[in-house]
């Protein structure tokens, strides 16, 4: 049982020291290290693959900021398109294509501030899935629960709800309609037959 608690703590050990060094090496601008350390940090194919694109992206953005075409469009064909998938919509990788034509990173992206706030922003957006990365983190996932759940959630289902009660109750009201008119007629029968 000890032997099994050293393997676990030091496998806690090694998740937060590898969460430790990709965020240094994001904020750091440290690209290669970072591709080194997201498979030792993030766990999921799924989740490193989002977190690769949304950190390939901003290296593209950097390298486009910096006046560097020629390796801003290397990025993107070679670490982008491949990823293209992951992207959050599929409208943004086509205006990762059409920011190559463009003057400056901002006729697309209407919010870069520049390398530095990005990169910040980047590990903010992925912070959720960074932190459940750690063993202690994932076990407290009752108080994580309030982080990964988005802003306003309940607002939105309560819409979402009321939204669903106006649209069955006009059904219903159009399904009545629709077959009373049948039913008076069938009653207008009843009563010219009985006379």
């Amino acid at each position: 049982v000890q032997d099994e608690a050293n393997v676990r703590s030091l496998d806690a050990q090694r998740a937060r020291t590898a969460v430790r060094r990709l965020r240094r090496a994001v904020l750091d601008g440290d690209w290669p290290e970072m591709e080194k350390l997201v498979p030792r940090a993030i766990a999921g194919t799924c989740e490193q693959k989002a977190f690769l694109y949304a950190a390939y992206r901003l290296q593209f953005l950097e390298l486009l900021d910096g006046g560097e075409q020629h390796k801003a469009f290397t990025q993107l064909t070679k670490r982008l398109k491949p990823l293209e998938s992951c992207a959050p919509s599929p409208a943004e990788f086509r205006d990762l294509c059409y920011l190559l034509t463009c003057r400056s990173v901002h006729e697309v992206v209407r919010d870069w501030e520049g390398a530095a706030a990005a990169r910040e922003s980047l590990l903010q957006q992925h912070e959720v899935l960074l932190e459940l990365q750690q063993p202690e983190a994932a076990e407290e996932g009752e108080a994580l629960l309030e982080v990964v759940l988005p802003r306003a959630r309940l607002l939105q289902l309560l819409q979402q709800a009321a939204e669903w009660q106006v649209e069955s109750a006009r059904r219903r009201v159009i399904r009545s309609s629709a077959s009373a008119p049948s039913a008076s007629a069938s009653a207008s029968a009843a009563a010219a037959a009985a006379a």
